[in-house]
């Protein structure tokens, strides 16, 4: 596994990079679909207060988008706990590690608008969040063969619902088409990842921990999310949030 930091200060659609960030990382990810090993990539946006970082973890073997070099200390950094302290305690709804509690939330599902980017909204300055999405990225044949069977049970789902007498709204033939469209661009060599994406919650008390989960909870609100605490299974979530980790959310 790669870790590499993308320094930055601020927001980057401030300076214009958000773009150029996106396309790079996109082409990253065709490149992971290409490798023969292991295809995670973990990429993870953290606001500590003073500085925004983001990072990213991906196979060693493949040419990351970033210039700069390995960042091996990075691994507690990436671990949520800037201790260096590898124990966590875990409770029903929080963990506890040497420098505080944690918790850990899922993005279940999005009302937003598909071209609007809502994770930044989950991060505001000062939040002290972390925002990981973690990929799995298919190989090109897997690609095709799972794009391929989702238009088809789609389209055979339509079918019968249809012979039911149950009829076609408006938005039943958008995300036929998007189906569609995801089986032309996987045919053309585009790759295909699952996304899982978690939010990671740190505080000094269980106290503090609940005010920053309500708090939490109205920003995913406001951007169109619906979130879903690890109650239970933060320690799972909390791995399969590090980078490299082999587990994801659907595992558990």
């Amino acid at each position: 596994m790669s870790v590499r930091r993308l320094d930055h200060r601020g927001r980057l659609d401030l300076s214009g990079r958000d773009e150029s960030v996106l396309r790079e990382l996109v082409n990253f990810v065709e490149r992971v679909a290409a490798h023969d090993g292991e295809r995670i990539v973990t990429w993870s946006l953290r606001d500590d207060g003073d500085a925004c970082r983001t990072l990213l973890a991906g196979p060693s073997g493949v040419a990351a988008p970033w210039r700069a070099g390995d960042r091996a200390d990075l691994a507690a950094w990436c671990g949520h706990d800037e201790t260096g302290s590898s124990w966590i305690y875990e409770r029903w709804s929080y963990l506890r590690t040497a420098s505080g509690v944690t918790a850990v939330c899922a993005v279940r599902s999005s009302r937003a608008e598909p071209a609007r980017a809502v994770l930044g909204d989950l991060v505001p300055f000062g939040s002290s969040r972390q925002v990981v999405v973690r990929l799995r990225v298919d190989s090109p044949g897997v690609a095709r063969r799972r794009a391929e069977r989702q238009s088809h049970r789609w389209r055979a789902t339509l079918a019968m619902a249809s012979r039911a007498g149950f009829a076609r709204r408006a938005r039943f033939d958008l995300a036929s088409g998007e189906l569609d469209d995801r089986e032309r661009s996987v045919a053309g060599g585009r790759a295909l990842a699952r996304a899982d994406v978690f939010v990671v919650l740190r505080a000094r008390s269980v106290s503090e921990l609940d005010g920053e989960m309500a708090s939490l909870r109205r920003d995913a609100a406001s951007a169109g999310l619906t979130l879903e605490r690890g109650d239970g299974r933060h320690a799972r979530w909390w791995r399969a949030a590090l980078p490299g980790s082999p587990g994801d959310r659907s595992d558990w």
